[in-house]
């Protein structure tokens, strides 16, 4: 965490509480020198999608056991991602989840 000195937050009379991150638009910032997005919900809401979508397919075609995941979970993964500025470690770990679709799919 970034550890500067913050004044305090007035909106009118009242004084606001800082926090160490904030969801605007399902994207969440950390508290921090840089501006810093965590990925951590992106994944946890990924992985849902995903488990969902495969424990209720088990009986569907191929074509759509290929099609539904890339069509359902990678939106949730790759939502607003564009604006993010990513460090190499993080566009590595959302290329795991992605890829950690395939494999579950061909084992």
């Amino acid at each position: 965490m970034y550890n500067a000195t913050m004044s305090p937050l007035f909106i009118g009379n009242l004084q606001t509480e800082w926090c160490n991150y904030i969801k605007y638009l399902g994207v969440y910032s950390v508290n921090c020198e840089r501006v810093k997005f965590d990925v951590s919900p992106v994944k946890r809401s990924f992985y849902a999608a995903r488990n969902s979508i495969f424990s209720h397919s088990s009986r569907a075609n191929e074509i759509a056991i290929l099609t539904l995941p890339e069509t359902y979970s990678l939106t949730v993964l790759l939502y607003a991602v564009p604006a993010f500025a990513l460090h190499n470690k993080q566009i590595d770990e959302l290329n795991a989840c992605r890829n950690g679709v395939f494999r579950k799919i061909f084992g």
